[in-house]
C-alpha cells in the first residue's frame, strides 16, 4: 500500500512534535537568566502527553477505532495492534491533559524520558514493516523516533519526571 501524502504529512507532524518538546523538555537545568517559567514548562509537558497519546492511538492503544481514524494496521495489515502507553498513563493523559474533568492529578510526574522512548521503539518496529516507498515516504519520521532513542540513551541515569503544576498567585490580603 502506497501510504497518502497528507497521512505521512500527519505522521510527520506528530512525530516533529513529540521530537521538538522531548528536546525542549530534555535540555539541561537552565540558569535563573534563562529559567523556563511555569506556564511554558507545563505547555511543553501538556504538547508532549497530547502527541505521544495520539502516536499511541495511531499504533493501537485505543480498542475503538472510527472510520476516519488514521491507525498503523491500515497502512500495513502486517501491524499487530499495540500501543506503548500503559493503560494508567493513557487515563492520566485523558483526566490530566485532554479532558475537564474534576479527577485531575496535575501534582504526578510523568516519566518522559521512559513514553519517548518506548513512542520511538515502538514506532520504529512499525517502519520496519511498511514496503520500501513508504519506508522512503516516512524516513524523516524514522529519524526523529532515533533521535528521541539516542536522547533517551545519551542521558540514561536522568529520568525527567515533571510534573504540571500551575501555581495561583498569591492574593492580597486587606489589612
Amino acid at each position: 500500500m502506497t501510504i497518502p501524502v497528507e497521512i505521512a504529512r500527519e505522521l510527520r507532524y506528530e512525530l516533529g512534535m513529540v521530537e521538538f518538546t522531548h528536546g525542549q523538555l530534555s535540555e539541561p537545568t537552565r540558569n535563573d537568566d534563562n529559567a523556563l517559567c511555569t506556564g511554558m514548562l507545563s505547555a511543553l509537558v501538556e504538547s508532549f502527553i497530547a502527541h505521544a497519546r495520539l502516536m499511541d492511538e495511531f499504533l493501537g492503544g485505543r480498542e475503538t477505532v472510527r472510520k476516519d481514524d488514521i491507525v498503523a494496521v491500515r497502512l500495513t495489515e502486517q501491524w499487530e495492534r499495540r500501543g506503548f502507553l500503559t493503560t494508567a498513563d493513557r487515563e492520566r493523559a485523558d483526566k490530566q491533559v485532554l479532558h475537564f474533568t474534576t479527577r485531575r492529578r496535575r501534582r504526578e510526574r510523568w516519566p518522559i524520558h521512559a513514553i519517548a522512548r518506548a513512542l520511538a521503539h515502538t514506532y520504529l518496529e512499525f517502519c520496519d514493516l511498511l514496503e520500501p516507498d513508504d519506508q522512503y515516504e516516512l524516513e524523516g519520521t524514522a529519524i526523529s523516533a532515533r533521535a528521541i532513542i539516542e536522547r533517551c540513551d545519551s542521558d540514561r541515569m536522568h529520568e525527567i519526571n515533571l510534573g504540571l503544576v500551575w501555581e495561583e498567585p498569591e492574593k492580597e490580603q486587606d489589612e
